[in-house]
């Protein structure tokens, strides 16, 4: 972990700052106010009680740990079948949005294996997050293998590890669907983005959901996913500025974009939390 990485890191519950440590042989992150641990395994900080997961977000936290080995395979099948394109077309119809500018800090919510990284320019520094830990492995094995760099983090979208308006580009690419608290998820994006950032959020759209439910194996687990494709633009605030929804992949999927003010508004209200 980079040592500029740790002042922009925060108790994902509280907010408060945290430093680093080294105890029995482990690596920590440590809050400054209550001393709260987060240990750092594998170079990946783990910002999880696991205990605490619930809902869509340990389901789908199961269904990632266990096809995580063969996910990237599953992903071009899929596209080769369905005659999407390849795996790099599909992903730059959504990633050319992106405003990404030399030395940028950029975070993807929900990372998976990596494979947006491949596609980015090399010059900034990328940050990526995912309830999966089998998803950030292979992500780990990905990057190496492409020659790219980022920082990994364990945790959910609803409550993101970092300080406010810390990142200059903030994406989200295929799985907002199955968040608890997809609201939220989206309140946290925002937070932790720059005064004039652009948001971007893609997801499957019911004509690809469609496809994916004709595999019986996905009829089975994925149960009411036509029922989770809508563009959630309802649940960005009204402060916010740009919104707009296009598809790609043949209107397989919607991309969502809007843009935090340069200037919050007297009204806005972010994330509140236990002092």
């Amino acid at each position: 972990m980079d040592a500029f990485t740790v002042p922009m890191l925060r108790d994902p519950n509280t907010l408060e700052p945290l430093y680093r440590d080294f105890q029995d042989g482990c690596e920590w992150l440590v809050n400054r106010v209550s001393k709260k641990k987060f240990l750092v395994h594998r170079g990946i900080p783990i910002f999880l009680d696991q205990s605490e997961i619930a809902g869509f977000n340990r389901k789908f936290q199961k269904f990632y740990d266990l096809c995580a080995p063969v996910y990237d395979g599953m992903i071009k099948s899929f596209l080769y079948v369905r005659r999407l394109g390849t795996d790099q077309e599909m992903r730059m119809e959504y990633l050319r949005e992106l405003e990404i500018e030399e030395g940028h800090d950029v975070l993807e919510v929900s990372i998976g294996t990596g494979s947006n990284l491949r596609y980015l320019p090399r010059n900034c520094h990328y940050y990526g997050l995912d309830i999966s830990s089998k998803m950030l492995r292979q992500c780990q094995k990905n990057i190496k293998r492409w020659g790219c760099k980022a920082e990994l983090f364990q945790g959910c979208a609803e409550s993101l590890p970092f300080d406010d308006n810390s990142f200059d580009v903030v994406f989200h690419a295929g799985g907002i669907k199955f968040f608890s608290d997809k609201s939220r998820a989206i309140q946290e994006m925002i937070r932790v983005s720059k005064p004039g950032t652009k948001v971007l959020i893609m997801d499957q759209a019911e004509k690809l959901a469609a496809d994916v439910l004709r595999v019986p194996v996905a009829k089975q687990f994925f149960k009411g996913l036509k029922e989770m494709t809508v563009a959630p633009v309802d649940l960005v605030p009204d402060t916010m500025l740009e919104k707009r929804v296009h598809y790609v992949l043949k209107g397989g999927c919607y991309c969502l974009q809007f843009r935090k003010p340069a200037v919050a508004p007297a009204s806005a209200r972010w994330r509140t939390v236990a002092s």
